[in-house]
């Protein structure tokens, strides 16, 4: 019966079943104000940062879990955006390219940074 007035309502009115369910047409977007040549990068690029933070944070909750400390979590590559330390000695960052990211934990040294004797 649902999906008979589904139907219906969506053939009579003219709406599409899109519309119908979220309340939002297919033309209406946040980026409306953009050029196209610049919303989809810039959608790409959102998604993407997301998928990167997600990523990243499962890194940074297992080694929190095992009693390691981290001591960078970044998102992006490149000089940082903006920085904070928090309350446990982690320096979180945003950088300008959002491709990638990483969490640097405790006793994980380049070559070059372990001193010699």
């Amino acid at each position: 019966m649902g999906l008979i007035f589904i139907y219906r309502l969506t053939y009579k009115s003219g709406i599409t079943t899109e519309s119908f369910e979220t309340g939002v047409r297919p033309e209406d977007s946040m980026f409306d104000f953009l050029p196209e040549i610049l919303r989809t990068p810039l959608a790409f690029l959102l998604v993407l940062g997301t998928l990167v933070f997600i990523h990243e944070l499962g890194h940074y909750l297992a080694a929190r879990w095992c009693g390691v400390h981290v001591e960078t979590f970044s998102i992006g590559f490149g000089r940082a955006i903006f920085s904070w330390t928090d309350r446990l000695g982690t320096v979180w960052k945003l950088a300008w390219l959002p491709l990638g990211g990483y969490v640097k934990l405790h006793g994980l040294e380049r070559p070059e940074e372990v001193p010699t004797r």
